[in-house]
């Protein structure tokens, strides 16, 4: 049976091997604290759009000052939505304004489609994206945005690039499958 945790090991192996200097997470939690503690130099931006849940994760995270925590307005892919007036506003989209190119994305909130299509766009140039929960196959046409990609089908978890992912890294990922 699969973990909940099962993307903390990727986490850790991606942090130990690319040094990312920025994070974006896309729905904080155990993987903020596991980021916060082993990037320590990184600056870390963790979305979230339940104001409950933000409030106690805001809480629990103020301890680490390399964390910052947004609440924003989660606004789906929809016909109804003024998608013009939300571009940067809202949950998936507000990366897009922030001039940051992320050397990780995390996703593990909302809107996962729409926040690896925002991620194509704002990633570092060797930048990784990690998807929890990628068997979905409601992700299929998002994930292929990425060229490059090792699934750890295990772990429901996919490792994504838009460059080829160093032969270390690739082999201590791999090796976790």
């Amino acid at each position: 049976m699969r973990s909940k945790r099962d993307y903390l090991d990727v986490l850790r192996v991606i942090c130990e091997h690319t040094r990312p200097r920025a994070i974006l997470e896309w729905g904080p939690g155990e993987s903020t604290v596991l980021l916060a503690t082993m990037c320590r130099t990184a600056t870390i931006v963790t979305l979230e759009h339940d104001p409950m849940f933000f409030a106690g994760m805001q809480k629990q995270l103020s301890v680490y000052p390399n964390v910052r925590t947004r609440l924003l307005p989660f606004s789906p892919s929809h016909p109804k939505t003024d998608a013009e007036a939300m571009i940067g506003k809202g949950y998936s989209t507000w990366p897009l304004r922030q001039n940051v190119r992320w050397d990780l994305v995390f996703i593990d909130g909302r809107s996962r489609c729409d926040c690896l299509t925002s991620s194509k766009f704002i990633l570092a140039e060797k930048g990784v994206v990690v998807l929890d929960d990628a068997h979905r196959t409601n992700y299929a046409e998002a994930k292929a945005l990425y060229p490059f990609s090792i699934k750890l089908e295990a772990r429901r978890v996919e490792v994504m690039s838009l460059a080829m992912f160093g032969v270390e890294l690739r082999e201590e990922l791999q090796s976790l499958m």
